[in-house]
């Protein structure tokens, strides 16, 4: 529930404390409810939008503001300049044309392989039991409603039924 009370109250032109004492609250409980609309009784937030002239539908169907996703900054930047800078190095040494030793030593290739790894973003996973909110956290991480939220419902095709039907007789 999204309801903007302190912009509805603002509209209004009545202060925290006038409305904390027409509703019989604490001008903390009015603060704290304005913002978190989500926490307000039922029948405390009718009697609060009856107050403030505002019907309940009309409260209900106000848009939800988008929501604003992460911004990591650039933090791989100074990995990527030290990389880079590696790989120059690697380049610019020339090479050893034989090593007498038995055990033969990793070779600038590989190191540079070894760097194309690091340059690799980290994947990352959001677990949780069903219906936990991994959807909601990860259209929040991403800053838009890509991932679908709530129940999906799944259709199973008829060959699929077939298939399943025919499963459970061989059992």
């Amino acid at each position: 529930m999204n309801i903007d009370l302190l912009g509805y109250r603002q509209k209004v032109g009545m202060g925290q404390v006038q409305v904390a004492n027409i509703l019989g609250i604490s001008h903390e409980e009015i603060c704290f409810y304005e913002q978190k609309p989500e926490t307000v009784p039922m029948g405390l937030l009718a009697k609060w939008l009856q107050i403030l002239g505002v019907d309940f539908a009309t409260a209900m169907s106000a848009s939800t503001p988008p929501l604003k996703g992460i911004d990591p900054g650039t933090p791989y930047t100074q990995l990527y300049r030290k990389l880079n800078l590696l790989n120059q190095y690697i380049d610019a040494t020339p090479p050893v044309d034989k090593l007498d030793i038995p055990t033969s030593p990793a070779t600038p290739h590989d190191l540079q392989q070894q760097l194309k790894l690091y340059k690799q973003k980290p994947n990352v996973v959001l677990t949780g039991g069903f219906d936990a909110g991994k959807s909601h956290m990860a259209n929040a991480l991403l800053g838009s409603k890509n991932l679908p939220v709530g129940y999906q419902p799944a259709r199973v095709s008829a060959s699929q039924t077939l298939l399943i039907e025919g499963l459970w007789q061989r059992v």
